[in-house]
């Protein structure tokens, strides 16, 4: 659910350095020593760290995937291969804990070994740890029914396990055998991961490294691992923290968002998905391209003028989060994350296209203050008063792009998708557009006890209405776009 700044934006910057003048040199990443009594955490993992403390118990932080796998498929062999991706990357084998000096530091732990070790193997603590939760289950002699309660309540379980981050491995598996009969065998794997050692653009990494240890192939040898690129990363400036909170003052009111009868107000989430046209992506792309603007600025202008019109926002704050890997984190696992919160204003009269170039420009001079930490622009506008989450209070709704995983690639295998978890909800409303092998679709996730479903599923039906008018008249004003 992120944007990718290592890419369009990262070039952007580096022209516009060039152009005034200035070079831009990134440094290959050196190997980070790992003291014995920690190592200090990346700015986005200080980040999650805080957020995860603030509620132990929470589970908002925890990532749940799942697959259908079809073919013969080895369990020794998989679970040797998903060892040495743990073995290969650090931030699998980490945990954190509070410091000597009262700050979070993390520890790297040896593979299949009590102790927390530095890169030359000298032991840290006496910390019992296993490296890789992993469990095989086999449902192969239950009834249909009972085998699908069985892998659900499974992956739930799994899922609603809260993460101790000072013992617990960041990788959790389960494998459930669901049919054997030999080339048509079929299993269900549930991958459990905390965001602390994850973000959207390590599944490549992750499920690539996988496939080719399950093969049997050879790894080539990384350079550095997360600690040594993500910790040496430039922290915000002051400027860069000043750019929000002078961008949001005054704050936005509230968006009005329809609630649920019901009267509940639970966080748990409720995900609608609906595909796309076909020829939306294209058709959006050609746009951009005549404007000089991102996909993505169309995409999200999109979502603002609907939210006008559905919410009647004419000035909203968008949670968008963001993935920007530094020189040297291509391979690597981690988290590299943030949230900018885009300032949208909107109004009625406006025409599509002029919508469009202002999102686009007023996000390029956000992404110059991407390094910024949220709660470092929370604490800015100084939104933390009396225990109280001051992210909730200055943000409602969130918009994002991102591209479909696409799953483990194994050998002799092949790998469905499978929805078993509906996570906890960051926002009440979130929107993304997702690129997936049979094409483009939007998923619309919603706080069950915040938003009618009626209006959720039917923003959705409106979002693809929206843009395919926009794209044919894009001189088109919001008021006059069609919702139906």
């Amino acid at each position: 659910m992120t944007r990718n700044l290592t890419a369009a934006h990262r070039e952007l910057l580096m022209r516009r350095l060039r152009d005034a003048g200035l070079e831009s040199v990134e440094a290959a990443p050196t190997r980070a020593e790992r003291p014995a009594e920690g190592s200090p955490l990346s700015p986005a993992q200080r980040r999650l760290w805080f957020v995860a403390q603030r509620d132990p118990a929470s589970t908002a932080l925890t990532i749940c995937v799942a697959y259908s796998l079809s073919g013969a498929l080895e369990s020794a062999r998989l679970r040797a291969a998903f060892e040495t991706v743990v073995a290969r990357h650090e931030v699998l084998r980490t945990t954190y804990a509070v410091g000597p000096a009262g700050d979070p530091v993390q520890h790297v732990h040896r593979m299949g070994a009590a102790g927390a070790t530095d890169h030359e193997g000298r032991d840290y603590d006496a910390l019992d740890y296993d490296a890789l939760d992993y469990e095989v289950v086999d449902a192969t002699g239950l009834a249909d029914g009972e085998r699908e309660r069985r892998v659900n309540v499974l992956a739930r379980r799994v899922a609603d396990r809260p993460y101790d981050l000072e013992r617990d491995p960041m990788l959790r598996v389960r494998l459930v055998n669901v049919s054997a009969t030999g080339a048509a065998d079929r299993h269900v794997l549930i991958l459990v991961l905390h965001h602390i050692c994850m973000d959207d653009l390590s599944w490549e990494p992750l499920f690539a490294d996988l496939a080719a240890a399950y093969a049997g192939g050879s790894l080539p040898q990384l350079t550095a691992q997360y600690i040594d690129v993500a910790t040496a990363a430039q922290a915000a400036s002051a400027a860069d923290v000043r750019h929000w909170v002078d961008r949001l003052t005054p704050l936005p009111a509230p968006v009005r968002l329809p609630g649920n009868r019901g009267g509940s107000r639970s966080t748990e989430s409720r995900t609608v998905r609906a595909p796309l046209p076909a020829d939306l992506a294209p058709r959006v792309a050609d746009l951009a391209r005549s404007l000089g603007v991102t996909p993505f600025a169309v995409y999200l202008a999109g979502f603002v003028a609907l939210s006008r019109r559905f919410f009647g926002a004419d000035d909203l704050a968008v949670s968008v989060p963001v993935t920007d890997r530094p020189a040297g984190a291509d391979g690597l696992v981690g988290y590299f994350g943030n949230t900018l919160v885009r300032r949208q204003q909107v109004g009625l009269d406006e025409a599509f296209s002029e919508l469009v170039r202002r999102t686009h420009a007023d996000g390029a001079a956000d992404l110059a203050h991407a390094a910024a930490g949220i709660d470092a622009v929370v604490a800015g506008l100084d939104l933390v008063r009396d225990g109280e989450d001051g992210f909730t209070r200055l943000v409602q709704v969130g918009f994002s792009t991102r591209s479909n995983t696409g799953g483990p690639r194994l050998a002799g295998l092949s790998a469905a998708p499978l929805d078993l978890v509906s996570p906890v909800a960051q926002l009440p409303f979130e929107v993304t557009v997702v690129d997936t092998d049979a094409g483009p679709e939007l998923e619309t996730r919603y706080q069950r006890g915040r938003i009618d479903p009626r209006v959720a599923a039917a923003f959705g039906e409106s979002f693809a209405l929206l843009l395919v008018a926009a794209m044919a008249a894009p001189g088109t004003t919001v008021r006059l776009l069609p919702l139906q």
